[in-house]
């Protein structure tokens, strides 16, 4: 689904970015344009992908579903169990801890 989404300069030289959350398999395609004279210049075109798993040391329930996806790629059921399990058990905890205001 393209969108267009404005990026605010906070400095001369930088400009702020959106940040994205990509699972194991996926591809974003990003394009950056500059207005110029008016005109709008396309100036980079690239892709960015997640082609590895995340450190084991990164513990979140995002983390584990990226896990769950690559179990389920390699066809590794064993592991992939194991992280359905695991990933139950840190939404319960997140869902008795954390409260909706």
């Amino acid at each position: 689904m393209p969108s267009t989404l404005p990026m605010r300069s906070i400095s001369l030289s930088f400009t702020g970015c959106k940040e994205f959350m990509l699972f194991f398999g996926e591809r974003l395609q990003y394009y950056v344009t500059e207005e110029v004279n008016g005109r709008e210049m396309l100036t980079l075109s690239d892709s960015v992908s997640v082609e590895e798993t995340i450190s084991d040391s990164l513990d979140s329930r995002y983390n584990i579903l990226n896990s769950m996806v690559v179990a389920k790629t390699l066809q590794d059921d064993a592991t992939l169990m194991e992280l359905m399990e695991e990933y139950v058990e840190e939404d319960a905890f997140a869902k008795k801890v954390f409260n909706i205001i």
